[in-house]
């Protein structure tokens, strides 16, 4: 039997060779308001957890305002809120990316004082007391430059960022930068070419960081596209075109900020495609369809050893052959990111993990199956295990 959840994880980027997106639909109108004054929603990334949408909403000639909507299943959206007064000001407000545990937002803002260029990468932290997010802080020099930094992504863990920067580059490009301490440390290209024709920017990554989606501009054929880069271990790899029926091709066309769900199941993009271009662009998504049967058991190359969960936690033990990035996550059934237990570089040798129960806001997950993930390098497996309170 065909177990889309479970094929969906184990890819982490419906990245599997027999598979299709079906035919994108539109938000509900929660999401995309259709009014008069109301135009451009893009820049739209799905919290890690999968349970909430940030995108930014173009409402004027130099105004755009970020906005949250949160998933109540299927097709339908509800909560659409714009953000506060410390997020949203006069300015343009683009790219929202948020962590797992919901701590820190990240975006780009044009012209706030104490920035370094007419764009910059900004973030604040959530104030549980207030209940709202904190003073806006800018992301230092590193992330930022005198060019421009029009989008931003923060990955899962909160320790990479991915900026795309029109600074010392042929057009825009993405670059990436590693957490040290207490500053972000210097920006890395994420390709191993800079793209010569064109812009690259809206980056979202893939919570184990296997797989990267972004757009593109290439006028001819495909217009403002999206594309997707595997990992090649110092590198992302050449992109590939998303193409029909998420991509439709034309010099104008526009099918760009990809984000992925947690589980890999669902695209989200902006699009201008019909049923859109009088009002400007609308927020689509599209569905992967698994067209093969994968085993449970396949493809364990490190001796995976998961217990059950009970009041004192489960343990996770594995032996990777060598040193290399391991990623280990916990997800729900419905493929939504829980908790990050490692992200880091590890030597090789046997290792072990410990799951409490909690999840990445320190909450007490609720008694079911939950699916432990474990990535290194370019391989990967899955296996379950039941949490008992």
């Amino acid at each position: 039997m065909k177990n889309l959840i479970l094929t969906s994880i184990l890819t982490c980027s419906a990245a599997i060779a027999a598979g299709y997106w079906s035919e994108p639909v539109k938000l509900p109108e929660a999401v995309n308001q259709n009014t008069d004054s109301l135009w451009d929603r893009y820049h739209a990334h799905i919290s890690p957890d999968g349970k909430e949408m940030y995108f930014s909403l173009h409402n004027s000639s130099y105004d755009d305002d970020i906005y949250v909507a949160r998933w109540k299943g299927g097709n339908e959206w509800d909560s659409v809120t714009r953000l506060s007064v410390n997020m949203n000001d006069v300015r343009r407000e683009l790219s929202p990316s948020i962590t797992a545990d919901h701590s820190k937002l990240f975006w780009c803002a044009w012209n706030r004082p104490g920035g370094y260029g007419g764009y910059d990468v900004w973030y604040a932290e959530w104030d549980s007391v207030a209940g709202d997010w904190g003073e806006p802080q800018n992301a230092g020099p590193n992330a930022n430059t005198p060019g421009y930094e029009f989008t931003c992504f923060i990955s899962a863990d909160g320790k990479t960022l991915y900026v795309s920067s029109t600074y010392d580059s042929y057009g825009e490009d993405l670059y990436k930068l590693s957490w040290q301490d207490s500053c972000w440390g210097p920006r890395e290209r994420v390709f191993e070419e800079l793209h010569l024709w064109g812009d690259q920017y809206d980056a979202w990554v893939t919570a184990d960081g296997r797989w990267l989606y972004l757009s593109q501009i290439v006028y001819v054929p495909h217009g403002w596209s999206s594309y997707r880069s595997h990992w090649e271990g110092e590198y992302f790899g050449e992109p590939e075109w998303l193409g029909p029926p998420v991509c439709l091709p034309g010099e104008h066309q526009w099918n760009e900020s990809p984000s992925l769900t947690p589980d890999g199941s669902r695209l989200y993009f902006s699009s201008n495609r019909p049923d859109s271009i009088e009002q400007g662009a609308f927020l689509w998504y599209s569905e992967y369809v698994d067209e093969v049967e994968e085993n449970e058991g396949a493809n364990e190359p490190f001796d995976l050893k998961v217990s059950n969960i009970s009041r004192k936690g489960a343990s996770v033990t594995y032996t990777p052959p060598q040193s290399g990035h391991v990623f280990c996550g916990i997800y729900d059934t419905a493929g939504g990111l829980v908790r990050i237990l490692a992200s880091e570089t590890q030597q090789g040798g046997e290792h072990t993990l410990t799951w409490d129960g909690l999840d990445s806001r320190g909450r007490k997950a609720p008694s079911g199956t939950y699916l432990i993930q474990l990535t290194i390098g370019h391989q990967q497996t899955t296996k379950k295990t039941i949490y008992l309170k």
